[in-house]
């Protein structure tokens, strides 16, 4: 019986992280797909695999990483499946861009230099310019060391200055 009142809790918390981030977990969805759609399919899924795989979680105060973590390998696999099937096409959306004052062709010239980072480079960026997380939040999410993690940001951002600098 303490077992389910423990499971009824996690339920209960996951059930509140979800409504606090739903917005997040969609804009995070939506960079990798580009696609409002399938990003809300992507939100979608990663809620019924928690659910399904809430058993396995051993920290519920790591819940909204353990969430996160689901979603971006949700979106890392339709992205794969997506480009499987078709040519991936360069749309950007208004969610992917930065402040206001940046204009439409330095937001399409940031898109398209996101696009050639490696595919760690880019949930790295994701994570904490768009998503607004730490880089502790974002190494426990990706599963490395945030010393490495950091190294990685900065690495990526002095490539994003040198390609859009030309």
């Amino acid at each position: 019986m303490a077992n389910n009142k423990g499971v009824r809790n996690v339920q209960e918390e996951l059930i509140k992280i979800i409504r606090h981030e739903q917005a997040r977990l969609f804009r995070l969805a939506n960079s990798y797909v580009h696609d409002e759609q399938q990003a809300l399919d992507i939100v979608q899924i990663t809620v019924e695999k928690a659910f399904r795989k809430l058993k396995q979680i051993k920290e519920p105060k790591y819940l909204k990483i353990w969430l996160i973590r689901i979603l971006i390998n949700t979106a890392i696999d339709m992205q794969r499946k997506n480009q499987q099937t078709k040519e991936y096409t360069t749309e950007v959306k208004k969610d992917l861009v930065t402040p206001i004052s940046v204009s439409l062709e330095q937001q399409i010239a940031l898109a398209e230099e996101l696009k050639q980072l490696s595919e760690m480079e880019q949930q790295v960026i994701k994570l904490h310019i768009f998503e607004e997380l730490s880089l502790d939040e974002t190494a426990n999410i990706i599963g490395k060391p945030t010393s490495t993690i950091k190294s990685l940001y900065y690495r990526s951002l002095k490539k994003l200055e040198k390609k859009l600098g030309e």
